[in-house]
């Protein structure tokens, strides 16, 4: 094992490990294998993994937005009413004008909604048993992507991007009118960049309690299904307000879910990794394409488990050698064994024990 500071090449995470890492931070890639959370309770479950996309346009006052609720697309039947809300992508059309983040219901001809690709609908997360066996999931990862796509002479403004600093289904970014680019900023978990560019800009789910690494029914996610209930949002401002601005988005989760009827494959189980993985994401949202913000996230829980066992490994030797003393005497006062009978059976090989 190598010392803080080296080189850790010698550490190499679990297929599981990797696969949740990079979901956490690049979810826009299609991973080989089922994708977990390495946690103790390692049960099986169906890996799903859902996406949305669709163009999101700047409206006529230079601003344009999309927002995602994770948790909602699990279904692929959101509901969108003058009281209810639970599509899971809604999106700025050419006709918003509003000069900040504002949606109302139900949501009409300045925005749109998207929903997910999902095999399941609301329909399939009851609560009778003879529906769903008490069906229950799980969120793994997610993230929201926008890129823009339009013409080189109108890529005017800057990209926000916002993780609510709170995964309880009840809250979210409120959407009344209140939060402009400013306001936005002001949360810890957002960051921001020239939205003119041609590369990617993403902003990712973040498990931040216990609770969120739970198995749960759909009711318990939207039991507050309102405008105020989308936890990742991409907000364009100061656009062109001659030419309408287009950006692609895509919006992706993944899932675990178990229940009675589904079809389940094997989970794993790496508490040290998953501890180290889930310790390293960063505080705020990062601003390097997701491929680079992956690839960080890596090198970082690879560091920390180096670090953390080297420090182990290092302490070891000595500890055996107290070990040893303990049980040479203990051998000596009943048998009189020898010490290098001890220490070949400390080292794995049969111990003979002997006469004084």
């Amino acid at each position: 094992m190598n010392k803080p500071g080296g080189s850790y090449t010698k550490v190499r995470l679990s297929d599981c490990a990797m696969h949740y890492a990079t979901a956490l931070m690049n979810p826009f890639v299609i991973l080989n294998g089922d994708v977990c959370i390495p946690d103790m309770i390692a049960v099986p479950s169906q890996k799903l993994r859902v996406r949305s996309e669709g163009t999101m346009t700047v409206g006529s006052s230079g601003v344009g937005w999309v927002a995602f609720n994770p948790w909602y697309a699990i279904a692929n039947n959101g509901v969108n009413t003058s009281s209810t809300l639970t599509a899971p992508v809604v999106f700025t059309l050419g006709a918003y004008s509003a000069a900040d983040y504002t949606m109302s219901l139900p949501i009409g001809t300045t925005n749109g909604i998207g929903q997910s690709n999902s095999i399941y609908n609301s329909a399939n997360f009851t609560t009778s048993d003879t529906v769903d066996y008490y069906r229950a999931y799980r969120l793994v990862a997610a993230g929201l992507k926008v890129t823009y796509i339009g013409d080189n002479f109108n890529n005017a403004g800057r990209v926000v991007l916002v993780r609510w600093p709170d995964n309880f289904p009840g809250n979210g970014i409120p959407a009344d009118g209140s939060m402009n680019g400013s306001a936005l900023l002001s949360i810890p978990q957002s960051g921001w960049a020239p939205a003119g560019s041609r590369r990617d800009h993403s902003v990712c789910y973040s498990p931040l309690t216990p609770v969120d690494f739970e198995y749960q029914g759909y009711g318990s996610y939207i039991s507050h299904p309102t405008v105020a209930n989308y936890q990742l949002l991409a907000y364009i401002d100061g656009g062109s307000t001659a030419v309408q601005q287009a950006f692609g988005f895509e919006a992706i989760a993944y899932y675990e879910i178990i229940g009675g009827t589904v079809p389940t494959t094997i989970s794993s189980c790496d508490p040290v990794a998953m501890g180290n993985v889930v310790s390293k994401i960063p505080a705020t949202v990062p601003l390097d394409p997701p491929a680079t913000n992956a690839r960080n996230l890596i090198a970082e829980t690879i560091r920390g488990i180096a670090e953390t066992t080297s420090a182990v490994v290092e302490a070891a030797p000595g500890a055996f050698g107290a070990i040893a003393k303990v049980v040479h005497a203990g051998a000596h006062l009943a048998t009189g064994t020898r010490h290098r009978d001890v220490l070949s059976f400390m080292s794995g090989s049969p111990l003979t024990i002997k006469g004084s």
